[in-house]
């Protein structure tokens, strides 16, 4: 399991978040709490994410603008966040190169019936089978 530091950075860190995130029950506390809307830019802006991605897969077009003006996820939202930092962080992580990471993350892949990470990670089911094989890639397991 990557480490809740490194999510926190893919977040915007301490900088954006507005808390140090030193363990699990920290990050879970933020994403509670609410997470900022400058987190989900900070995905944006990181490369991580596009736009069309995070309307795609983490708020709604129509919900986007709103949220940017009150400066705060709902709860739902954080917690897709977080969990796309998470899977992104783990797929940089096990992949040592954030391009190559990001690339991945947006490919085909027949582990997943054709459908890229990214879109399997929307869901929390789906973001613990994309860390599997990012995790067996890690520890040179064949699919």
């Amino acid at each position: 399991m990557i480490a809740a530091e490194k999510i926190a950075d893919a977040l915007g860190g301490e900088r954006v978040l507005h808390r140090k995130i030193r363990d699990y029950a920290d990050l879970d506390r933020g994403v509670r709490e609410r997470l900022p809307f400058a987190a989900l830019r900070h995905l944006i802006d990181s490369g991580r994410l596009s736009v069309g991605e995070a309307k795609r897969y983490l708020i709604p077009s129509s919900t986007y603008a709103r949220r940017a003006q009150s400066k705060l996820l709902s709860v739902a939202e954080s917690e897709k966040a977080e969990r796309l930092a998470r899977v992104l962080a783990t797929a940089e992580e096990v992949l040592a190169n954030a391009d190559k990471a990001h690339r991945w993350m947006r490919a085909p892949n027949r582990e997943l019936d054709g459908k890229n990470p990214l879109e399997v990670a929307a869901s929390e089911l789906g973001a613990r089978q994309v860390e599997t094989i990012l995790w067996q890639v890690a520890h040179g397991i064949p699919a």
